[in-house]
Formats: structure tokens, C-alpha cells, sequence
């Protein structure tokens, strides 16, 4: 994942989001007045993972001042004509910081922040900040009160803010609704709404088509960001890559207008980093009167950060927002019919240690597996698809089948068992074979069968059992830092070299394949709940069939940070992956649209339930070209001592032919004959044909004829 630039900020907390019109609002007789009275305080953790810092920021209601300047209530980000400057009181806040450093024993006294400075007023349910500057900038005024927070606000709402940084509150761009909710503190519910930055900018150059705010959590007017989300933030394009940083923020504690709040975040942090500190104070509120963090560590932080249920998510199989139609889309993959089933042989391999049974899963177990694939990849579940997405709904028509004969033509169930002495697999190593131990024999021989003839599934214990992981499953794709510039062409042009090269490779061969772990796919408990299970297994196949997250990313390009999506019409843009929030039929918004979280592939699991019509073709056209050799039957079928097998069925040179045949012949859909062999060849050519569907009509020993259908890609 792409480390990505944000703001450190000093008035609010952490951010990122959608788009839609600019909502007014009207004071309707409410009188302005300070958000807070004076002595309130707001407590926030902080760390820049590119800094190596980590810290604690006070907010304090020093004073109210009366401020003049207009207001934008209507939240256009302008200075309308009807919007006069008038004398308001605001509450006055403070910043003060107290940084610490990880794994070192540098520390900083205390400090009071002099650029922090800010004001901020409420008029009813809604509340302003100031822009405060020394400067014009597009004939915005030197002060001018921006909406900060609008709890009357609906979904897809959105409306111009700034934001505070190091260098004052320069930066000014949209920030929307995506979801309205409760969050549960101190045992009392208080009304949250989901703040995030828009995805599309103020900003005039073209490419700053999101919004550069670092908003992304759930705001409460008294309480501002009660609950932040701690990942990497988008930043416009063209910014350089040098400067992309993570920062993470979140509320510890706060006492506003005699209220008093404290987050289970303050909880974790302080008896995780400090227990003494903890023991001391005990679950008071004690803590909203330090202003000195305990010094964290690696492990505690790591420990407070939510670690997704899928591993790899890299930027791949991605196009420029710009172009997000699909390109090849409907050409070669419309000659295998939208109703042709493609069958993949599938080998699950057993890794488990004999000392703990419940580790290891039965041959009936895998199977139940291989029929949550089917449903998923082979048929539609219209009924749990809420009515906006239901045009889109797709059918991969793809079926996955227990192999039946192993790579040296002997019978198999399709599922292979391995002692091992090791309790758990943990990812860490310095190279494959320490990483993905479970993947090689003692003698460092990797035991994925042949990787493109079968689909490799991995159960293996990740660390879920004894909750030492929350990774539920993953595939190993091509790493986009073995050939970044192959890889870019890959996203730009859909060029395949970056795949194919890679899976002709060495590491490819042994690393190919799907890996879930044993306890969040067949245990007790699953990732999410009942309703989740082997949707992991159904997501990163996905990403096995060359889709990716609905979401954006950035790639590295000449220097800079370009975004890039899915490349789908049909799945919604988003700026970050949709964790289920709501319940599966409410409402959440981003870029100004209803979010599919029915979508297998974006993190809603629990709601997962369809892929799209333009993500079924994808995966088929991915199969077609890419994995071709998977739609060999000699994973599936029995091998006959005569049996004809052709190999690939989808090719741009020359088809293989093994079997006893006395000779073969390719025509076209008009009937007419391009090619002949005889049993002396068991290759033909096909360089020379137009692209296209032909029927290859091979004759056996025994007087039968076998006929293959084989598709000409473009040379």
C-alpha cells in the first residue's frame, strides 16, 4: 500500500471521503455563541509513522473573543453578497503538544503550539471555524468563518471547511457525509456524523480531482472526531512522491461544557504504554488532566492499530480514473460466451501440526469451501443486492473443482495433507522461504502443484487461532517494486507482461495461490460473523482473477503520485475500502454516491454478495489470457490412455495437441479449413490467422473426432 501524504493536524482529527451539492443552512433565529466555555479541553493522540513520532495534543477554550468576519452558512466555500461580516463570540482554543518518539528516549517538554491558535462558534446544531490568514488568496477573505460541523446534515451532504496545520489554516477544500450513526462511550450513545474529505478539490489544476483534507472519522459537534480510522489518506495528484507520509489521530478524552467523556482508545493506550499511570488514576477522568502522553512503543501501537483481514492489497490491476472505461473488455472474452462455464481445478493443501487436530480440516470441509466459491463465481444472489446495483449484477460463470488426477496423472481428492512441527505461521522473514515456510518442503522444494495447470489453496494457521493475527487470507500476486515500470504499463494499458512475467517466473511457481487461515475460515469463529464465512476465500480470489478494491490508490509516476481506480463503470468510485458500518441495507455514501458494499470485493464481507457485470468479464477475460493452462482437464477429468488433450485453448502462436491421433485440423466459423497436421506434429500454428473463434477438429486411431474451440488473441 501506497504511504500516502496528510496534514498533521492541530483542530481536528483524522479524515478522507466523497462529494455532492453544497447544503444551506438556516440560523432560523439562533443566536451564535462559543462552542465551548472556557476550561473545555479535547485530548488526542497523535503519530507520524514517517516522523517516527508519537504524541498527545491538548485543545483548550482559553477565552471568547469576539470575532468580525461574514459566515458561510451555506457552505459554497465563497463570499456570497449577502454574506456581511458580522461581530460574533467564539471560543478561543489552544494548542499544546507533548511529542515522544518510538524506541527511542528522546522526548520534549510540553510546549504550547504558536501557530495553533483557533475559533470556533455553534448556531444550533451547527458549528464554524476561522480562516485566518495574512494573505488573499482567489479573493477569499483574510478571515472568513467556514462550516465545520453539521449535525443536521444528511448522507452525501457536502460543504467547503478548512483545516488547521503546522502552517495555519491555509488549506480549505470540500468535506462530506458519508453516514450518519451512534458511537457507544462511557455507557451513553452519542450522535455521530461520518466526516471525510470529498473526491473532488477546489483546487484548478485537473488532476486534483479529490479533495485535500485529511478528515476521516465520526464527528459530534461538542466532542469532534469521537472515533477516527487510523490509514494512509489519498493526496491530490502530481504531488511529489518524496513527500508522502501516514499520520494517525484519535480522541482519548474530552470535557466540554461540564461533559465528560473518555474513549475506549484512552483505555487501550494508557494500559497498554503506562500501567502504572493507569493504576494510579483507575477509570476516572483523570486522564483529561494530563497533558504529558506515556512513551509508546512499536508493539503498543501496532497493537491499537485494526490490521484488515486481507494482505494484499497492492495497487494492481487498476486504470486511470480518467479512462475508467474497460478497454478489451467485451472483445476476446465475449468469444467464450457470457454463459460458458470455465471449470479450474482446485488442490487444497493441509498444512497442520498432528499435535492439534481442530488445526487441520477434513476432505468434507474443503468441499463445503469449493461450493462457497461456486456460489459466488457461478451464479447471483439478487435478493440480498439492494434495488440501485441490481442491473449490474454479474455472473463470473466460473466453477472451481476439487482436482481429481495430480500433475503425475495419479488419482487425488483434491486435497493434500503436511505435518509440521510449527504452531503457527506468522508472515515474517527476510526471504520466501522464511515468510512462506508453509509453502516449501524440508528440502526448500515449494509444494504448489503446477500453478498454472491448478489453483493452490493454502489452510493453514496464520496466527487466528490463538489470536496472535487477525489476517484471515490472502493471495501472492506479482510485488509492484519487481518491475514498477512494467507494473505501471500493467495499470495504464492493461499490458500483461507484468503478470505473465512473473508467473513465469521461479517465485511465481512457488508462491502462486490463495492462503486462508484455518480458524477464521473453518473455526468457531469466522472474521466478521457467520454470515462472512469464506467470503476472505471469495475476496482475494478476486484479486487471483486480476480484480482489485473498488477503491482509489496511488502509484508512483515520473516522480509523482498519480491516482488510480478499479477501472469499472459499474462499481461506484470510492476513495477507501467500505468496512460494513451501518447494517447491510442502510445508506453510506462516498464521492457523492451510495457505496455497493453488496460488492465481494471491497471489506463490507458480511454484506458481500455480488460481483458486477463488468467485473465478471474481467475475471474471465483474466482466465483467458492469463491463466490459460488452467482450463486443462487433466486436473479434473480422468485421464483416458486416449484421451486428446489441447493446450492452450487461448493462445496468440501455436496450440499443443497430446494424445494418439492420426490428424488435425483448424476451421474457421464459416467452415473453411486454415490449418492441417498430421500424427507426425502434435503443433499447429496459428501466428498467421486473423484473430478470432476456430473449431480444431481432432481424429483418433479409434475413428472418433474431438473438436476444441480455440480463440486467436491479436499479435
Amino acid at each position: 500500500m501506497n504511504r500516502l501524504l496528510s496534514n498533521v493536524i492541530l483542530s481536528v482529527a483524522l479524515a478522507s471521503v466523497p462529494l455532492a451539492g453544497a447544503i444551506a443552512a438556516s440560523t432560523d433565529g439562533i443566536t451564535p455563541e462559543p462552542l465551548a466555555s472556557v476550561g473545555s479541553h479535547w485530548n488526542y493522540w497523535m503519530a507520524d509513522l514517517e516522523s517516527g513520532y508519537d504524541g498527545f495534543c491538548k485543545f483548550v477554550v482559553e477565552k471568547h473573543e469576539t470575532i468580525r468576519a461574514a459566515v458561510d452558512r451555506n457552505g459554497n466555500g465563497k463570499k456570497d453578497d449577502d454574506e456581511v461580516e458580522e461581530d460574533i463570540l467564539a471560543a478561543r482554543i489552544e494548542v499544546w503538544r507533548y511529542r515522544t518518539y518510538f524506541d527511542s528516549p528522546r522526548k520534549e517538554e510540553p510546549y504550547k503550539d504558536t501557530k495553533g491558535t483557533f475559533y470556533v462558534f455553534k448556531e444550533g446544531n451547527k458549528s464554524y471555524i476561522l480562516r485566518s490568514v495574512d494573505y488573499d488568496v482567489s479573493g477569499m477573505p483574510r478571515k472568513f468563518w467556514f462550516k465545520w460541523i453539521d449535525m443536521d446534515a444528511q448522507p452525501g451532504d457536502s460543504w467547503m471547511t478548512t483545516q488547521f496545520s503546522y502552517f495555519g489554516n491555509t488549506i480549505y477544500d470540500w468535506v462530506e457525509v458519508s453516514y450518519k450513526t451512534e458511537v457507544e462511550v462511557d455507557g451513553r450513545k452519542i450522535p455521530a456524523i461520518k466526516l471525510s474529505a470529498a473526491c473532488h478539490s477546489r483546487y484548478t489544476k485537473p488532476e486534483d480531482f479529490t479533495s485535500r483534507l485529511t478528515f476521516n472519522g465520526l464527528f459530534n459537534i461538542d466532542f469532534w472526531e469521537v472515533s477516527g480510522n487510523a490509514y494512509p489518506l489519498p493526496i491530490p495528484n502530481g504531488t511529489a512522491a518524496s513527500e508522502a507520509s501516514e499520520a494517525y489521530n484519535g480522541l482519548l478524552c474530552a470535557e466540554v461544557n461540564g461533559m465528560s467523556l473518555a474513549t475506549p482508545r484512552l483505555e487501550e493506550y494508557v494500559k497498554i504504554n503506562n500501567a502504572d499511570l493507569y493504576d494510579i488514576y483507575g477509570a476516572g477522568y483523570g486522564y483529561c488532566n494530563l497533558l504529558e502522553a506515556p512513551n509508546p512503543s512499536v508493539t503498543a501501537r501496532s497493537g491499537m492499530m485494526k490490521i484488515p483481514v486481507h494482505t494484499t492489497d497492492n495497487a494492481a490491476f487498476t486504470v486511470s480514473p480518467r479512462t475508467r472505461a474497460m478497454t478489451a473488455t467485451r472483445s476476446e472474452v465475449a468469444m467464450l460466451s457470457d454463459e460458458e462455464v470455465i471449470e479450474l481445478p482446485v488442490v487444497v493443501h493441509v498444512v497442520h501440526n498432528p499435535n492439534t487436530p481442530s488445526k487441520s480440516i477434513t476432505e468434507a470441509q474443503a468441499q463445503k469451501m469449493i461450493d462457497a466459491l461456486n456460489q459466488a463465481y457461478n451464479s447471483t444472489d439478487e435478493a440480498n443486492v439492494r434495488e440501485p446495483f441490481k442491473d449490474v449484477i454479474g455472473n463470473p460463470h466460473i466453477k472451481f473443482q476439487l482436482a481429481k488426477v495430480d500433475p503425475s496423472g495419479n488419482p487425488t481428492t483434491g486435497v493434500v495433507y503436511y505435518d509440521t512441527k510449527e504452531n503457527y505461521y506468522p508472515l515474517q522473514g527476510s526471504n520466501n522461504w522464511e515468510k512462506y515456510a508453509y509453502k516449501f518442503n524440508d528440502d526448500f522444494s515449494p509444494r504448489n502443484w503446477d500453478h498454472k495447470r491448478y489453483v493452490n489453496i493454502y489452510v493453514v494457521d496464520l496466527g487466528g487461532w490463538n489470536d496472535m493475527s487477525t489476517v484471515g487470507g490472502f493471495v501472492t500476486n506479482p510485488d509492484s517494486n519487481s518491475d514498477y515500470s512494467a507494473y505501471v504499463k500493467w495499470l495504464e494499458e492493461q499490458d500483461m507482461t507484468f503478470w505473465q512475467e512473473w508467473l513465469d517466473s521461479d517465485e511465481g511457481a512457488a508462491l502462486d495461490g490463495l492462503t486462508v487461515d484455518v480458524y477464521y475460515t473453518f473455526g468457531g469463529i469466522n472474521e466478521i460473523n457467520d454470515r462472512a464465512t469464506f467470503k476472505t476465500a471469495i475476496h482475494e480470489l478476486g484479486h487471483y482473477l486480476g480484480l482489485r478494491h473498488p477503491n482509489m490508490v496511488t502509484i508512483s509516476k515520473n516522480g509523482t503520485y498519480v491516482a488510480v481506480d478499479d477501472g469499472f463503470e459499474d462499481t461506484p468510485y470510492t476513495l477507501y475500502t467500505q468496512y460494513n458500518v451501518l447494517g447491510c441495507s442502510e445508506a453510506v455514501f462516498q464521492c457523492g454516491g451510495l457505496v455497493q458494499t453488496e460488492n465481494y470485493m471491497d471489506y463490507a464481507l458480511e454484506c458481500a454478495c455480488m460481483f458486477t457485470k463488468q467485473q465478471a468479464a474481467f475475471m474471465r477475460k483474466f482466465a483467458a489470457e492469463t491463466r490459460s493452462g488452467l482450463y486443462l482437464p487433466t486436473g479434473i477429468s480422468t485421464v483416458a490412455k486416449n484421451e486428446i488433450k489441447v493446450s492452450p485453448t487461448v493462445t496468440r502462436k501455436e496450440v499443443n495437441i497430446e494424445g494418439e491421433f492420426t490428424s488435425a485440423c483448424l476451421v474457421n466459423l464459416e467452415g473453411m479449413e486454415v490449418a492441417r497436421i498430421g500424427n507426425d506434429r502434435n503443433t499447429i500454428s496459428v501466428e498467421h490467422l486473423a484473430p478470432g473463434m476456430y473449431v480444431l477438429q481432432v481424429s483418433t486411431t479409434a475413428k472418433e473426432m474431438t473438436k476444441f474451440k480455440i480463440i486467436v488473441l491479436s499479435h
